[in-house]
């Protein structure tokens, strides 16, 4: 792979965790084959999640959007209600996933394309709750990354590779567990009862690191590489 490099020869791309390379056209094979092999060894690890999204078209100059999202409701708060004693609760939804988009341009002699990439990696880390009024209120925190590149120009006889990697998210959660006293084995049945289980329970907090990785691709279509050799017979 090739690096993506600014006319003054720095790395095009300045976000952290973000890196941009071209692959020639007669490396497409040897790329593929080094894609499968590591997805094919993350996907045997029991500790990974892989995502493989589908491939979506767009004309030169057209948006491009890919969305991985999921939305969660939360009582966030509640208000009081006049025609009747008591609250409503207000609920909030939140959407956590990921987003990618896209956006390339052909250049006048159709030799080269300049895309733009963003992406949006949303998570809820936590959520505190605490009762109000018989009512039991949320509050998550949405975690959020942004990374972005411009004007990553490669030629349109290669393909644009997009990593996304370094970055790590922790989440934070808590659970109550059983104290056993000495001498006894399993859970102990005092955990078990109302009230008197606040006397044997502890509070733990727990957190949990997670490490990203993305492969984003960007190839043109033959019918665009063909008009870009047209376009190029033409400069000629």
């Amino acid at each position: 792979m090739h690096p993506i490099v600014t006319p003054d020869g720095k790395p095009a791309c300045q976000t952290p965790g973000l890196a941009a390379y071209w692959v020639a056209k007669d490396d497409f094979p040897k790329f593929n084959e080094g894609f499968a092999t590591l997805l094919g060894y993350t996907q045997s690890d029991a500790n990974s999640n892989v995502l493989q999204a589908p491939k979506v078209p767009a004309f030169n100059g057209q948006f491009a959007n890919i969305q991985d999202v999921t939305q969660r409701a939360f009582i966030t708060d509640v208000i009081s209600t006049p025609s009747e004693p008591g609250y409503q609760p207000i609920i909030t939804v939140l959407s956590e996933g990921q987003t990618i988009q896209t956006f390339s341009l052909l250049s006048w002699d159709c030799r080269t394309a300049t895309t733009d990439v963003f992406s949006e990696l949303s998570k809820i880390v936590k959520v505190n709750q605490t009762a109000f009024a018989g009512v039991n209120l949320q509050r998550p925190r949405l975690e959020k990354i942004d990374l972005s590149a411009q004007n990553l120009v490669w030629p349109v006889d290669g393909m644009l590779v997009v990593i996304l990697g370094g970055i790590e998210r922790q989440v934070e959660g808590q659970y109550e567990k059983g104290i056993i006293p000495p001498g006894q084995i399993g859970t102990p049945v005092l955990s078990k009862l109302p009230y008197l289980n606040r006397l044997v329970k502890t509070t733990a907090i727990h957190r949990d690191t997670t490490s990203l990785l993305g492969i984003m691709t960007v190839k043109m279509g033959e019918e665009t590489q063909q008009q870009a050799r047209r376009g190029n017979d033409i400069v000629r």
